[in-house]
């Protein structure tokens, strides 16, 4: 039989038999192939089901080059054999006019277009990978081949879109009952009406990931590892424990990686990147410095950190505060120094990552800096912003209310050729809300909707939570009924921020309501939904009923974080009556959580000693892995009922560890020649009292100790809209406090969010014998909530 006789023989075949079967019957057909000089051959493989994954392959256009010039077999084995140097066989794309084959391929086939090349007369390298074969009581194993590449750098991640079916929907909301009620999944399992194969259990993990459920899912991957069809293999680990990681059980991706070397599953990059991220989402840095190191020390090609590694360290760092290290992971990375010389030169992500991690620590000002550098840095390193640059900048500027600074930001991306999109849009709505602005807020997104960008259900949420913030709720409700009529879905985020619109205009029970409409929507709540809710009724007066709230979320497996313990603190310090708050206050005396107790102790007027404080500082020690805005809002709660309840010296105290753990940062404090600034704004009106008493004590024993006054002392209440109006929250009692202390400052011209002073006015106010008595701060000490004594301390 001619070589072309032979190849059109075997192509029938193909069309119609897995490439797996043929290589184990007839294992020297496939070298076989090594001998065609010229000939183009089409390899089909249909779909296929195998280690937990669908697998399609179309190997296409197998061009064999050979130095000699015969097509005879045996003359072709004789120059094979005397030549020192072997051709090689290399997987090309198909040219455009050549017809593959004549029987109609598989549909959805993904086709396979990698270069591989391999001697001649020598089969392609394959994997054995073990697989159980059914029906055999003994571990009996099957060679399963897969062709390697040489690019195993550029193999696609394993895709968390895989498609789910109702049938797999279906079990999944069984699975997850039966593990709420009985902590057992077996009975589901064997009930099924279908036998799983390995793909459906892929599909079942996978949407349990989705709904977040860890514990079900190890739970489901447990009892696969039991059957004797199912091997897992060193992708499906490495996905699972970047699930484990992002979820926070840093302990269980630990577990699950050694589990995965004992089954001598090959661990790579991306298994190491995981663990880097579950160690830096865990602030466990040390940990994720070693797994770093570990693999710069390591000679396996495969485990070597790249870009998503860097990134994920740089990202870990920066969170922890370990800035320093940050920067030189980063120069590292740019300079090619340090282990990192191939593959991690740093790009767009690098920086987004670097500067989104600075601006959710609050570095504004560094992450403006890291984007001067990148337009007007060394320009044989430069990378150009885009526009999730530019949008990560604009949303940091939008929390802190910094307006100004995120219209300069659109400009200046308008200006370098990026186009803002939704999301630019959805971030300076924000930014225009957060400082008061709805009106501002109101004609962007009515620009929005002129120009070609699409409006998504998160821009028409900031705009209803601007307009909550200014207690418009029925221009909130407005919005909410026009996303409905435009077709979008409200999310959890769209319902609660109908719901603080609705608390903090007093009405606790349609935001009840808006709570209801979510969950016959299929939403359950959440931490912040409870909290929302616990926020409402309590400073509606209605502490009963806010106390029933947080049972609810307890009941439903929401344990209170800094959010719900700000929103009790809040309900709390507003009420007329201590007495009655008491009834909310009990559910966190009885609590079974420490942290709870100890607040209770401090708060309700307990005596203060030193154990006490011990306590104190161990729970503020506990909450520095919380995020940033977190622990604002906690500590500005805190500090508002203490100062409400009298209690100076331990507000004081309290303000002394947030300054320490970094809460307070330097952007409230501003020391020049020229000025002393205090900013206030972004404080609750108990914490700003007791910070700008704090402060003037400072400055008055800097000026004692020979420090030269500033040309001014400016001390600010409000930005944006609380900038222009004389009503705004802190702006009263601000002045309240500084008319007391008969202090010398005043209102700024056009700003009445501004008070200032001379620096020699205020250092001839602060040196009198008067200010500093009137700068000692008073304690009250009760007795079954009522007042019997007050002590003064310095």
């Amino acid at each position: 039989m001619t070589p072309t006789a032979f190849a059109e023989a075997h192509l029938r075949s193909f069309s119609s038999k897995k490439i797996d079967s043929m290589a184990a019957s007839s294992p020297s057909a496939m070298g076989e192939f090594s001998f065609f000089k010229g000939i183009t051959l089409y390899v089909v493989k249909k779909s296929s089901r195998r280690q937990g994954m669908r697998c399609r392959v179309v190997v296409t256009n197998i061009m064999i080059e050979n130095t000699g010039g015969s097509r005879n077999l045996g003359d072709l084995k004789g120059a094979e054999e005397s030549s020192a140097k072997k051709p090689q066989l290399e997987l090309r794309k198909p040219a455009p006019t050549v017809d593959p084959v004549d029987t109609p391929v598989t549909k959805r086939v993904h086709r396979v277009d990698v270069p591989v090349k391999v001697g001649l007369n020598v089969r392609p390298k394959v994997q054995v990978r073990p697989k159980r074969i059914s029906g055999h009581s003994k571990n009996v194993r099957a060679k399963v081949p897969r062709l390697l590449t040489s690019h195993r750098e550029a193999r696609p991640r394993f895709s968390n879109a895989v498609a789910c079916s109702p049938e797999i929907q279906s079990l999944v909301a069984a699975l997850r009952k039966s593990w709420r009620q009985s902590r057992s999944i077996d009975d589901v399992m064997k009930k099924h009406p279908k036998p799983l194969s390995p793909f459906d259990i892929t599909c079942v993990l996978t949407e349990l990931q989705r709904q977040h459920d860890w514990r079900c899912t190890l739970e489901v991957f447990s009892w696969s590892k039991k059957q004797s069809w199912y091997c897992p293999n060193s992708r499906l680990y490495t996905r699972l424990i970047g699930f484990l990681g992002r979820e926070g059980r840093v302990h269980n991706a630990t577990l699950l990686f050694q589990e995965m070397l004992l089954e001598k599953c090959q661990a790579d990059q991306y298994t190491y990147t995981a663990l880097v991220n579950a160690y830096g989402k865990a602030k466990m840095f040390e940990e994720a410095l070693a797994v770093f190191s570990h693999m710069k020390e390591s000679n396996e090609p495969n485990c070597q950190p790249n870009t998503v590694t860097c990134n994920a360290l740089i990202d870990a760092l920066v969170k922890g505060g370990l800035y320093d290290q940050a920067i030189q992971v980063f120069f590292d990375m740019r300079d090619g120094t340090n282990g990192l010389e191939h593959g991690c030169e740093p790009n767009v992500i690098t920086y987004n990552v670097l500067i989104d991690a600075l601006c959710k620590e609050g570095l504004l000002d560094i992450g403006m800096k890291v984007l001067q550098y990148m337009r007007d840095g060394n320009t044989d390193q430069s990378v150009q912003p885009n526009s999730a640059t530019y949008n990560t900048l604009i949303n940091a500027c939008g929390k802190g209310g910094l307006y100004e600074k995120a219209e300069e930001l659109v400009d200046l991306m308008v200006e370098h050729g990026v186009q803002p999109d939704h999301i630019t849009y959805t971030a300076l709505i924000d930014a225009y809300g957060k400082a008061g602005l709805w009106e501002n807020a109101e004609n962007t997104f009515k620009g929005m909707k002129g120009t070609n960008v699409s409006v998504d259900v998160m821009a028409y949420t900031a705009m209803i939570d601007a307009y909550g913030r200014e207690g418009l709720y029925q221009k909130a409700e407005e919005m909410f009924k026009m996303m409905q009529h435009s077709g979008l879905r409200p999310n959890q985020v769209t319902y609660l921020s109908l719901m603080e619109a609705y608390g903090k205009a007093g009405l606790p029970e349609e935001s009840r309501n808006v709570f209801n409409i979510m969950r016959e929507s299929g939403y359950e709540g959440n931490v912040l939904i409870y909290s929302s809710l616990i926020d409402a009724y309590g400073k509606a007066g209605n502490y009963l009923e806010a106390a029933r709230m947080l049972d609810m979320m307890r009941r439903a497996g929401c344990q209170p974080n800094l959010i719900t313990y700000s929103a009790i603190l809040s309900s709390c310090c507003k009420s007329n009556c201590w007495v009655e708050a008491q009834v909310l206050l009990r559910r966190l005396q009885v609590s079974e959580s420490e942290m709870e107790r100890t607040l209770f102790m401090l708060i309700n007027g307990c005596e203060i000693n030193d154990k006490l404080w011990e306590d104190v500082a161990n729970m503020f020690n506990g909450l520095t892995r919380q995020p940033k805005a977190a622990q604002l809002s906690f500590y500005n709660s805190l500090l508002d009922t203490l100062w409400t309840r009298g209690f100076g010296e331990r507000a004081c105290r309290v303000l002394r560890h947030a300054k320490e753990k970094q809460v307070y940062d330097d952007s409230f404090y501003i020391f020049s020649k020229s000025e002393w600034c205090l900013d206030l704004h972004r404080l609750s009106v108990g914490g700003a009292i007791t910070m700008l008493t704090v402060w003037l004590g400072e400055l008055h024993h800097a000026l004692v100790w020979g420090e030269d006054a500033p040309e001014s002392v400016v001390i600010v209440t409000g930005k944006g809209s609380h900038s222009k109006s004389k009503s705004s929250v802190l702006k009263t009692p601000v002045d309240l406090q500084l008319a007391q202390l008969c202090s010398p400052f005043t209102d700024v011209v056009g700003n009445c969010g501004r008070v200032s002073a001379s620096g020699d006015d205020v250092q001839n106010w602060l040196l009198s014998p008067c200010t500093s008595q009137r700068l000692r701060l008073v304690d009250v000490e009760y007795c079954d909530n009522k007042v019997v004594s007050s002590r003064r301390t310095s």
